[in-house]
């Protein structure tokens, strides 16, 4: 009897590591992708640095507070499988995109207006209001992306296939570095544009 206890004891935990680590993995590559960003702007100059971190901590809340709504589909599919009503998914996963882009407009609407006067209000040297204001520009133009594929990683990780997430984040990793690299020295043709690239 213990024999089996013992064995479907190991057998969860089995199951709980090989959803969780992936889990993990995908957050250490998002906050490896943060790094890049300010280490690499950081070798750009201390404007540039002040840019993009002003730019990174505007944005990290808001980020948060609206894709941590849109991860509200996970506990809903997670129920719907539960329950075994895998046809209401859909719907689920279709409302989550559209609150996404429902969010997205919102929030660029958002900048356009409040956005400039925050930072004037902040008394930042020129350069480095100039830096944080193209940075945010910059993050603007993927709010509708990054907002689109949270409820689908959202079914992504409730079916269980956490790895997939897990190995397109640490495909990005790289990416970012990269165009990072591209974009904030001005390689390959392109313009130096510090901060603002990241």
């Amino acid at each position: 009897m213990l024999k089996i206890l013992h064995k479907d004891y190991k057998d969860k935990v089995k199951r709980l590591l090989s959803v969780m680590l992936p889990i993990i993995g995908t957050q250490i590559a998002i906050m490896g992708m943060n790094f890049f960003d300010a280490s690499m702007s950081g070798q750009a100059g201390d404007a540039d640095l002040a840019g993009a971190a002003i730019g990174g901590n505007i944005w990290m809340p808001v980020q948060t507070c609206f894709a941590g709504i849109l991860l509200a589909a996970m506990p809903l599919i997670a129920n719907l499988l539960g329950a075994g009503e895998k046809e209401k998914i859909s719907t689920v996963v279709r409302h989550g995109m559209l609150l996404a882009v429902a969010f997205s407009v919102l929030i660029i609407v958002g900048g356009v207006i409040f956005l400039p006067p925050f930072l004037q209000g902040m008394g930042l040297a020129p350069e480095v209001y100039h830096i944080a204001l193209w940075y945010m520009v910059g993050l603007g133009i993927g709010v509708l992306p990054f907002f689109l594929i949270t409820p689908l990683r959202s079914l992504v990780d409730t079916l269980g296939y956490t790895k997939l997430s897990m190995k397109i984040y640490l495909l990005a990793l790289p990416v970012n570095a990269f165009l990072n690299y591209v974009l904030i020295f001005g390689k390959l043709g392109l313009p130096r544009l510090g901060g603002i690239g990241a």
